[in-house]
């Protein structure tokens, strides 16, 4: 442990008694004992009672302790002399300070005179040089140089066969490993200068890091002033874990400092699962292994081993980061195995490409959407060994499948069983490791890739669940128009897996991932310009030009005739070429003539007919039945009118017996009734004068005519009626001549 002195270090303390003395806090603008201390540092103080009357004080050498102690290690004077002073209660003031007697100074005259003392031990003599120092020193003991030592030419150290006893700070030559060495705070680590390189660290990781622990740096620890990485096992699983800055020197436990080498030799650690040559970052924490972890995991080369040892293992690091984030080579490549991308490949220049058949084994096609269907983040690992192993390939089985996988023997190398129902049946046993991809189950396209050949742990099992992945899938890139027409926006062919089938996209401006939405307003069907050949089939818009080399149906089955076609099969049409009658509708677009003349009948109550063959217009001549059906003159237009302008004249009307009158229909006539001379027919009566003569003979006088006839009205007559009798007036009325007047 190292002696400290500082100034301006004070603090007070309550302690009582004759114990260690405990501190509480930096007075105002002092600092604190443990801002400078460290376990088992060791520091000159003095502590004086704080209270006006109370004489307690004392001077000495304290060594400070975790939690914030001094132990009196040695009181050189006090109020007690050089024993420990028994403080009563209250408030003490303690600081940092140089004891006078400790106290190397100049006298009056300018020299320093130690009065024949020691040196650690060794006796200095009165001899002194002309020049007042010292032009020789040879010591067979010690000598300890409190203060600064200048050396203007070299040091000499004699070669050391084995390494001293441990004292931080312990500077000495190492004959066996031609190395200049030193002691730091930790006993377990020889700093070897110009072989290895040491870095302190903080382990906080809850548990203690053995010496030759592979180790990321986790965070930062700050104490006292300083600033250390602290550090964790590395894993070569995990992206944040796997780059290894060293490897542990010396067991560090935790909450505690330590050291890591980061470059250099390590020797005194297990080797003995490694091979001589480079080795790597294993895939559990802490560990470490020959062959480099594969994809997906991230491979960090550590050095070479020099010796495989359980005991004595000498490895040397030369760190070799092959998972970096960033790089740029400048020169001409060579990949000589796989190389997988996670993420874009953008290729500024040309490609060249040696052999198609390296895209995808055996075929010169390029295959997208052949990823894992499980892959190592979702390979599930039950055990306590090394989990470094997942399952790979591409899906081919039509139903969802778990997959298991078991270690079932240890050696060299380890072997594994595979089932798909947990054990209950198996596939196989006994399969030995290889380290490459291993098809466990063919007829699904399904393997396991382990990291390491050996050190597995008996019935460790991964498990992982494959299933049909039926998804969106295509090609896409982009353009960019500018201010004009669409701008940026991306265009490709894919497979629309809800709707089984493929679609040429001209625009759809989301960045194609998952489901391609046909919905988005974007989304625009692309166009085609090429040649085809062979069968279309589904809907075609737009003018097509040629004809299908063939077709084996029609999409929508069409009716011929009444028959239905849908071109899977001939049709017979009744009366086209078989036997019947063939009611054919539409209309042809040009025809010449009929096949058959045809005889166009009219019938009922008018008739005709005429023949017609389509070669020019025909004329039908009709016959209007007689009394074939009764008209209304008022419903024929115009034939009232018509016939009242007919002016008939050969027909006569002539007056028959007791009528008068007649004559040609040129124009109204009247016939009027008579009854001879004498005899008028009036509207109401008829009246017959004395010049008619139809009765008997007899003559009657114009002064009897008024006398002369007879009125009847109902059933009565008036007048004067004569029967039989001679018509005179002397008579009228006169019964024996027959006359009666009524």
């Amino acid at each position: 442990m190292a002696f400290i002195l500082k100034d301006r270090v004070k603090e007070s303390t309550l302690t009582t008694g004759t114990g260690n003395l405990s501190l509480a806090g930096s007075a105002a603008t002092f600092d604190t004992f443990q801002s400078y201390l460290s376990n088992g540092d060791t520091t000159f103080y003095a502590v004086v009672h704080a209270s006006s009357g109370i004489d307690e004080w004392e001077v000495g050498l304290a060594t400070w302790n975790t939690g914030n102690t001094l132990s009196r290690t040695t009181v050189l004077s006090g109020s007690n002399g050089t024993s420990a002073v028994n403080f009563s209660a209250g408030s003490k003031d303690i600081f940092m300070t140089l004891p006078a007697d400790k106290l190397l100074h100049l006298d009056a005259n300018g020299d320093v005179d130690i009065n024949g003392g020691t040196i650690d031990g060794t006796v200095i003599g009165a001899a002194q040089a002309a020049a007042s120092n010292f032009t020789t020193i040879d010591a067979t003991g010690n000598v300890s140089v409190g203060g600064q030592l200048d050396v203007a030419d070299w040091i000499d150290l004699s070669a050391q066969a084995s390494h001293p006893a441990h004292g931080e700070g312990r500077l000495w030559y190492d004959n066996i490993h031609k190395t200049l060495n030193y002691y730091s705070d930790d006993a377990g680590v020889v700093h070897e200068l110009g072989i290895e390189e040491h870095a302190r660290v903080y382990n906080e990781t809850g548990s203690t890091l053995s010496k030759g622990t592979p180790v990321h740096f986790a965070g930062t620890k700050t104490s006292n002033g300083t600033h250390v990485p602290t550090v964790a096992a590395a894993n070569a699983t995990s992206s944040t874990k796997y780059k290894s800055e060293g490897m542990v020197a010396s067991d560090i436990a935790n909450n505690s400092y330590g050291y890591i080498i980061t470059a250099g030799r390590l020797e005194g650690i297990d080797t003995s699962h490694l091979s001589i040559g480079q080795f790597f970052t294993g895939i559990t924490d802490g560990s470490t292994q020959t062959a480099a972890p594969v994809y997906p995991n991230f491979p960090m080369c550590l050095g070479f081993v020099v010796r495989s040892d359980a005991t004595n293992g000498v490895v040397f690091l030369a760190q070799q980061n092959h998972s970096i984030k960033s790089f740029r080579v400048q020169m001409d490549q060579h990949i000589g195995g796989s190389l997988t991308i996670d993420g874009d490949l953008n290729v500024t220049g040309s490609t060249n490409t040696t052999s198609t058949s390296d895209v995808t084994a055996g075929a010169p096609f390029y295959r997208a959407n052949e990823g894992d269907a499980i892959g190592d983040a979702n390979t599930t690992f039950t055990g306590s060994g090394l989990d470094d192993a997942f399952f790979a390939g591409h899906f081919t089985g039509t139903t969802s499948t778990n997959y298991y996988v078991k270690i079932d023997g240890v050696g060299t190398p380890d072997t594994f069983a595979v089932s798909t129902d947990n054990f209950s049946t198996t596939i196989s046993t006994g399969n030995a490791i290889t380290g490459s991809e291993q098809m466990i189950h063919s007829a699904d396209n399904i393997s396991v890739k382990f990291g390491a050949t050996t050190g597995h742990t008996l019935n460790d099992v991964w498990t992982g669940t494959a299933s049909p992945i039926n998804v969106d899938t295509g090609f896409f890139s982009n353009r960019n128009t500018g201010t004009s027409g669409v701008g940026y926006t991306h265009m490709g062919l894919f497979y629309d897996a809800s709707e089984s089938k493929w679609r040429l996209v001209d625009e759809y401006d989301p960045v194609p991932a998952g489901t391609i939405d046909t919905g988005h307003s974007s989304y625009v069907t692309g166009t085609i310009a090429a040649n085809l050949e062979g069968n279309v089939t589904g809907n075609i818009t737009g003018n097509v030009a040629g004809n299908a080399a063939t077709a084996s149906a029609l999409e929508s089955a069409r009716t011929i005739g009444g028959v239905s076609f849908d071109g899977t099969a001939n049709i017979d049409l009744a009366g086209v070429n078989t036997a019947g009658n063939q009611d054919t509708t539409g209309n042809a677009a040009t025809a010449t003539a009929l096949e058959n003349a045809r005889t166009i009948q009219v019938s009922g109550d008018v008739t005709g007919s005429a023949s017609f063959d389509g070669t020019s217009n025909i004329n039908i001549t009709t016959t209007v039945q007689d009394d074939s059906h009764a008209h209304v003159i008022s419903n024929v237009d115009g034939l009232q009118t018509a016939l009242d302008a007919k002016v008939p004249t050969s027909r006569t009307i002539t007056a028959g017996n007791g009528l008068t009158g007649g004559g040609n229909l040129t124009a109204n006539r009247t016939l009027t009734v008579g009854g001879g001379s004498g005899i008028t027919v009036n509207a109401n009566d008829i009246a017959i004068d004395s010049s008619y003569t139809g009765f008997d003979g007899r003559y009657f006088t114009e002064t009897e005519a008024d006398s002369r006839f007879v009125n009847v009205a109902g059933d009565t007559m008036t007048g004067h009626l004569g029967i039989g009798g001679p018509a005179t007036d002397a008579s009228w009325g006169d019964a024996t001549h027959g006359n009666t007047e009524v």
